[in-house]
């Protein structure tokens, strides 16, 4: 998520328009921007795979850490939102786990 993306989504929320955010999750903090500014309408969020693989599958240390935050923060928000997950041939057997842990965090579907 480029830094941009705050003052773009003000620019934009100026201009009348209703602000949609597709995210992976990396950047906690500038989702707590947009969300504390209440910038956003809705958020489309990305669940890459399970926890044991997450940081491998992104390829990026502390991505499941940054994803968790993330993902907390926007269920927090109460906004209106979508959470998917691209399934591969080599993600299926995850799908439980990945279930229980959205499950876990309060989600109500995947």
């Amino acid at each position: 998520m480029q830094h941009a993306v705050i003052p773009a989504a003000a620019r934009v929320r100026e201009l009348g328009f209703a602000v949609g955010l597709h995210t992976g999750g990396a950047f906690p903090e500038r989702l707590r921007a947009l969300l504390d500014e209440g910038l956003l309408d809705w958020v489309g969020f990305d669940v890459k795979a399970s926890a044991p693989g997450y940081d491998a599958i992104v390829g990026r240390g502390h991505a499941w850490e940054n994803a968790q935050r993330s993902l907390r923060l926007l269920l927090d928000a109460g906004i209106d939102h979508e959470l998917r997950m691209t399934v591969t041939p080599a993600l299926i057997e995850q799908i439980p786990a990945v279930l229980e842990m959205l499950g876990a965090a309060g989600a109500s579907a995947l």
